[in-house]
């Protein structure tokens, strides 16, 4: 695993690019968020997604995806302006919304979840390559979530699968996973509750 430290406050362009060129050719980074460290993947790329799941060493179900700005969610999902307005209200942060996918030829998926999270290095990610991009934390299934690289080097060191590329941005602060809203139904439903109180979203 190749190991490039970032700056959280001012991403440097060329660690970007170089990050972005990796996600173009289907490959995973391990990446920082407003959480904790993510592992990333073009959502839309079946192989990139396969090794997803291999690297976490968990059964394929869904994934949740970043994407640069609200519009995005009408190209995937099934989203009328009450659902709409109900996410303006709540991104950019930790907040994942899941909808009814309607580009099941792109992704295999039944439903989506989305987020935008508050944050420059994904902002900066998302600026560059032009797609949706996997996040969900980088660790295996069912260990504990990584707020250091050292943590995430622990867990992925000697597998046979690695992610391609870290970003390294320091110590995250330890906050809460993101608060998870099923817009399926209606009035929406908490599927989980974490850092950021969502009782209201009806």
């Amino acid at each position: 695993m190749k190991i490039l430290k970032i700056n959280p406050l001012k991403p440097e362009s060329k660690i970007i690019s170089e990050a972005a060129s990796i996600l173009k050719l289907g490959g995973i980074i391990v990446y920082p968020t407003d959480t904790c460290y993510g592992l990333g993947a073009d959502i839309t790329n079946a192989v990139a997604l396969r090794k997803i799941f291999r690297i976490k060493e968990r059964d394929r179900k869904g994934i949740s995806m970043i994407v640069r700005d609200i519009d995005l969610v009408d190209k995937y999902a099934e989203i009328d302006n009450n659902r709409k307005n109900i996410m303006k209200k709540y991104f950019p942060g930790a907040v994942t919304f899941v909808l009814l996918n309607i580009k099941y030829q792109e992704i295999k998926m039944n439903t989506v979840a989305f987020r935008i999270p508050d944050y420059k290095i994904t902002k900066a990610l998302l600026k560059k390559i032009g797609f949706p991009l996997t996040t969900t934390s980088a660790n295996i299934s069912g260990k504990n979530v990584c707020y250091s690289i050292g943590e995430v080097l622990k867990q992925f060191k000697n597998k046979n699968i690695q992610p391609d590329l870290i970003l390294d941005a320091g110590n995250l602060k330890k906050n809460l996973p993101s608060t998870v809203v099923d817009l399926i139904s209606w009035p929406p439903r908490i599927l989980r509750q974490g850092s950021v109180n969502v009782k209201e979203a009806k």
